[in-house]
């Protein structure tokens, strides 16, 4: 991350999870995470994810997670959340009394996110139209992940216009006229576009980017040599 004028190592953990790498050990080889294993100190010990994580040499419990999603279980609490939870208690409590959700939790000692799943299996809505559902929420979270795309989207646009720099096609990729590897983060994020110096990069469309690197392999061109050539061969 900081080789890559990064503040954080979040972007690079998003990479590395997208990617399916696995991380060097700084103690070593580790050992081979059974998922038998793992379903066994779970779901019938009740260990948490993090002790097994850390019983296998992992300081996070991201390993454990990434399992959980190839085998397709749901964590505790998702399946257990609303079973011992009196619903009359929590209907008179929030909708007679008026009490607020965080209020009525601290009543029957049970968490927000435990209540909100009442919520969406009773099919009751929160008063004053407030997006707290689970539906809505996530809704509320898509919306703001497209409008997150759309800035970024106009933000390249802006430093590096629409068209391949050297054919006129439209522009698919933004390649590092030097060939050096790069994270996706920094051409894919409004962080890492604020961060790179434009000069350095240029927009091309799917066909010369595959000139391009087939140059940059047999020959040591520079980018402007590169350019001029298939400019002249297009």
């Amino acid at each position: 991350a900081k080789e890559m004028g990064l503040s954080c190592h979040y972007p690079i953990v998003c990479i590395f999870d997208e990617q399916g790498w696995e991380r060097r050990s700084p103690h070593g080889r580790r050992f081979e995470i059974n998922p038998e294993d793992v379903f066994k100190m779970y779901f019938e010990e009740k260990t948490t994810k993090k002790e097994i994580a850390e019983s296998y040499g992992y300081k996070s419990c991201s390993p454990i997670t990434a399992i959980f999603r190839e085998q397709g279980w749901n964590d505790r609490r998702t399946e257990t959340v609303d079973m011992d939870i009196d619903t009359d208690q929590v209907r008179e409590l929030y909708f007679e009394q008026e009490l607020s959700l965080e209020e009525v939790g601290r009543r029957i000692s049970k968490t927000r996110y435990a209540l909100l799943k009442l919520f969406e299996k009773m099919e009751w809505r929160l008063r004053g139209g407030n997006c707290d559902s689970i539906e809505e929420r996530e809704e509320r979270k898509r919306d703001a992940q497209r409008r997150h795309q759309e800035k970024v989207n106009e933000l390249r646009k802006e430093l590096f216009g629409s068209e391949c720099e050297i054919c006129g096609e439209g522009r698919e990729i933004i390649h590092r006229k030097d060939g050096k590897k790069h994270s996706p983060y920094l051409t894919q994020s409004l962080r890492g576009l604020r961060n790179i110096d434009p000069t350095e990069w240029a927009p091309v469309c799917k066909s010369c980017h595959l000139d391009v690197h087939a140059l940059m392999r047999v020959k040591t061109f520079e980018w402007e040599s590169i350019r001029r050539l298939l400019r002249e061969a297009s």
